[in-house]
This record gives C-alpha cells, sequence and structure tokens, in this order.
C-alpha cells in the first residue's frame, strides 16, 4: 500500500478526523502525501459525502496545529533533535540548511508560500522554533499560509471532481507557481530595501 491510498482509507474510513490526522502527521514531518489528501477530499465533497466548512476547519486546524507542535520541537529540543528524527520523514541536513539560509531573509515568505514547496512545508515550523521566532508571529502567519495552501488544494479537489486524480500533476504545477511568486517577492523586497538604503545615504 502506497501513500496516496493509505491517505485515502483514513479519509474514507474516519472522515474529518482521518483528514486531520493525516494533516497533522504532514506538519510534524512525518511521510503523508497531504496535497493528494487534500484534492481527495475536496472530491469527497463534490460527492457530498463531507460537508466543504469541517472539512477544511479540520484540514486547516489540525494543520496549524501540527506546524506549532513542530514550532515547539524545535525551540526546545533544538537542531539535533530535528536532524536525528527528520531523517525518518525524509528531511536531511541539506534540506534544514537550505530552509534556514532562506528563512534568516526573508521568514514572512517562507512561512507563508513555502507551505507549497515539499520538504520547507515541515522544516520551516522547525527552523522558526530553533531561530527564537516570537510564537505569537509564527501563529500568525503560520495560519496564514496554511489557510491558503489547504483551501488552495481542497477547492482544486472540488473542481476536479472525479478527475482528482490528477492531483499529483496539479500540485506540482501550483507549487511551482507559488515558488516563482516567491522568488519575485524576495526579489522585490531586495530591490526596496537596496533603495531605501541608498536614499539614506
Amino acid at each position: 500500500m502506497n501513500f496516496k491510498d493509505i491517505a485515502v482509507n483514513l479519509i474514507s474510513s474516519f472522515g474529518y478526523i482521518g483528514l486531520g490526522l493525516g494533516m497533522l502527521m504532514e506538519f510534524i514531518g512525518l511521510p503523508f502525501p497531504g496535497e493528494i489528501a487534500l484534492g481527495f477530499a475536496g472530491f469527497m465533497v463534490w460527492r457530498g459525502v463531507l460537508e466543504f466548512t469541517p472539512t477544511l476547519v479540520a484540514a486547516l486546524g489540525f494543520s496549524w496545529l501540527g506546524s506549532m507542535l513542530a514550532y515547539f520541537l524545535g525551540a526546545s529540543l533544538g537542531r539535533p533533535f530535528v536532524l536525528k528524527y527528520g531523517k525518518y520523514g525524509g528531511l536531511d541536513e541539506e534540506k534544514m540548511e537550505k530552509v534556514e539560509e532562506w528563512f534568516s531573509s526573508r521568514r514572512v515568505v517562507v512561512l507563508i508560500f513555502g507551505r507549497f514547496i515539499s520538504g520547507v512545508r515541515p522544516l520551516s515550523a522547525y527552523v522558526a522554533g530553533m531561530a527564537g521566532m516570537p510564537w505569537l508571529s509564527f501563529a500568525v502567519l503560520s495560519f496564514i499560509g496554511t489557510a491558503i495552501w489547504s483551501s488552495t488544494f481542497l477547492s482544486a479537489g472540488m473542481f476536479l471532481g472525479a478527475k482528482w486524480e490528477n492531483m499529483q500533476s496539479y500540485s506540482i504545477l501550483v507549487g511551482l507557481f507559488f515558488l516563482g511568486l516567491s522568488v519575485i517577492l524576495i526579489y522585490y523586497l531586495w530591490r526596496r530595501k537596496n533603495k531605501q538604503e541608498e536614499n539614506n545615504d
């Protein structure tokens, strides 16, 4: 049984709770296909098996809860813990260093749009905790990013309907779109900062 089948069976058997538990797993770094699960949940809403509002609440609530748990684990146990146990979820030192580098200069972009980049999604919360980011600031940014991410793929599953299994191709395109948007935002912020420094000089 692959991860896609696990996600489908979990949601088919336990509904909102199954979706929520899957999202929790995803955001603490355990291997779980969150975007596929959201697509299937959207399909279930399209079929009338699930309702939109509680589905979105379950996805968003448990995803945000998972990110907060990862934040506090990062803050309290630090980098060695993440590297030691992150390998079981496909996390390694190379990915960690990349996220840390992005986070150090553009934390808002990483926490909001990084949700659409596999690997960055769970790691960003751990890195925020390790970096000592104020928990309230992280909670707000994490909620915004998670709300955009979960509603995007849930809506996509509803839109695709019976063709929801095309979600994997769709998720790659959406991920690339938001990655490109992140690059544009980072460039814009960098240019604006340089102009401000030039004006101050």
